[in-house]
This record gives structure tokens, C-alpha cells and sequence, in this order.
């Protein structure tokens, strides 16, 4: 590949529209984009047919065009209120309701399902489970998307889902280190701030994400938070080296894919702008995610 078509795979991006539009298409074939995200909310989503239609297509125009290099296909689909496909695919409640149950075998069932779904339209990565602990009581975006407020719990159940979404050849997407969960901003709006000592943040959130590499992830998402006990710049775990390569990669020794949260969110839009984008790349991002925030 040249140079350009390598800087296009790390974008992950999403479109507007239910088909192939004349955006999406230049995305491709003039900015050798790596990968797609579906959400409802731009539109992308009618039926389970027309999403077939839409990959089926767009994964043509990737395979004879540009680099040739076929997409990432990816969706936010992780049960309860965060779920794009509705109509035509099974309606699972939120990790929080999986998490009451303690059920390891209910965790591996709602994987396989949603991965054979995804899998039948051509999805194929997952941007879950979501591994964050939530024990923060004013919490305004994780909430019951957690699995619980126990870490060994999260830990347990996160790490039955992967495994089950591995074997059925559907990437999963662990998220949001280094943790989400101990906070009263939502990332969407603003930068939260996580005040963990070394100590806490090892025992309560490193747990999952460290479960969840012993499990073989494929992928594990950034969140857009400071953390001062892991990083005593103002930078957001995105944008860190420190979290990113110090941490994530050496420290744990994850080797597979790095990926942002979606870089339009407010917490990394409104201090950094474009810039952020590079940011995120040199201290160890993978895959820059830019959703229809």
C-alpha cells in the first residue's frame, strides 16, 4: 500500500444514509478508509435485508477499488438501551440485567447470538462488551450498560462473553480503558476527570480489562478520561502514551488492536479538535473511530 492508503486504514468512520452514498464511496476510493460504523441515528438502519444490501455493497467497492483491502464492519451492539439493530434481530436487556443473573452460560448464549446475527449481515466486529466497573453512583453513561459494580464479576462474565464471540469469528471490542465507570461526566459532553489512587484503579478496573486480554480480545476501546495516578499529565487516555503504550501494551501486554472512542465526542473535540486525531495515533492508537456523535 502507499503511504496514503495506510494513514485511510486507521480511520474507522461512520455515513449517512441506508446505501453506498457518493460520500461514503470517495471515503473509500479516495481515503482508503479501514472501516465503517452503523448507527440507527444516521440512518444506516432499516432491516436486517437492507443491511445486508448496504455491506455487501460497500465491502464491493473497498475489494475492487483503493488498496483492495476489505472493511471493518462495526456496531454498537451490546444489549439493553445501547442496541442499533431493533426490528429483525433478538432484543437483549442490558449487560447490568446479565450481570444480576451470574450466569456465565447466559453471558456466552447472548455472545453467540448477537454474533451470529451481526455475522449473517456481514458485521464484523462488535464494539462490546463493556467491561467498565460502575460503581459511581451519579454516573450519567454507563450506568446498566456495566455487567455491575463487582470487578471480579465484570472480570468473570466479560471474559465468557469474548471467548464466545471469538469462537464464532466476530471481533469484540472490550471498552473503555483504563475504566469509565468511577465517573459523574459523560465523555460525550465533557472530559471526565478519574480520581483513583494506583491501588483502587488495579484492584476495581484493571481486573476486566486484564481478564479480558487472558481471554484472547481482539480489540479494546480508549475512553476519553484523565487519571491522574496513571498519567500525571492533563492528557485523556486517549491521547496518552503513558495508558496507551506504557500501560496497555507493555505493562499488560495486550497486542491486538487499539481502538478510539469516537473522536467527535466532546471530551476530546472541544480542547483538541483535528489535532486529536494525531494525537491519539502516535501514543499508540490503532484505529481512529469517528462516530455520528
Amino acid at each position: 500500500m502507499t503511504l496514503e492508503e495506510k494513514v485511510g486504514q486507521l480511520f474507522l468512520v461512520f455515513f449517512k444514509g441506508p446505501q453506498v452514498s457518493d460520500d461514503l464511496r470517495q471515503m473509500i476510493n479516495d481515503y482508503h478508509i479501514g472501516g465503517i460504523v452503523l448507527f440507527s441515528s444516521a440512518g444506516n438502519i432499516q432491516n436486517p435485508a437492507q443491511v445486508a444490501r448496504l455491506i455487501n455493497d460497500a465491502q464491493r467497492e473497498a475489494t475492487t477499488h483503493s488498496a483492495g483491502v476489505p472493511l471493518f464492519v462495526a456496531i454498537d451492539q451490546e444489549g439493553g438501551p445501547v442496541v442499533r439493530l431493533r426490528d429483525g434481530a433478538t432484543r437483549f436487556p442490558s449487560q447490568m440485567a446479565l450481570g444480576a443473573t451470574g450466569s456465565e452460560d447466559l453471558a456466552r448464549e447472548m455472545a453467540r447470538v448477537t454474533a451470529t446475527e451481526l455475522k449473517a449481515l456481514g458485521i464484523n466486529m462488535n464494539l462490546a462488551p463493556v467491561l467498565d466497573v460502575n460503581d459511581h453512583p451519579e454516573n450519567p453513561v454507563i450506568g446498566i450498560r456495566s455487567l455491575g459494580s463487582s470487578p471480579a464479576e465484570v472480570a468473570r462474565l466479560g471474559a465468557a462473553m469474548i471467548g464466545e464471540y471469538a469462537a464464532m469469528g466476530v471481533i469484540a471490542t472490550a471498552k473503555h480503558f483504563p475504566g469509565h465507570g468511577h465517573t459523574s461526566v459523560d465523555s460525550h459532553i465533557s472530559l471526565p476527570v478519574v480520581n483513583r489512587s494506583p491501588d483502587e484503579w488495579q484492584f476495581t478496573d484493571l481486573s476486566p480489562f486484564q481478564a479480558a486480554i487472558d481471554a484472547g480480545i481482539d480489540a479494546i476501546m480508549t475512553a476519553h478520561v484523565v487519571v491522574p495516578s496513571l498519567d500525571d499529565s492533563p492528557l485523556p487516555a486517549t491521547l496518552s502514551p503513558a495508558i496507551l503504550q506504557g500501560w496497555l501494551r507493555e505493562r499488560l501486554g495486550f497486542n491486538g488492536l487499539i481502538v478510539t472512542d469516537s473522536m467527535t465526542m466532546g471530551a476530546i473535540n472541544q480542547s483538541y479538535g483535528a489535532e486529536a486525531a494525531a494525537l491519539a495515533f502516535q501514543a499508540g492508537a490503532d484505529v481512529l473511530a469517528f462516530g455520528a456523535d
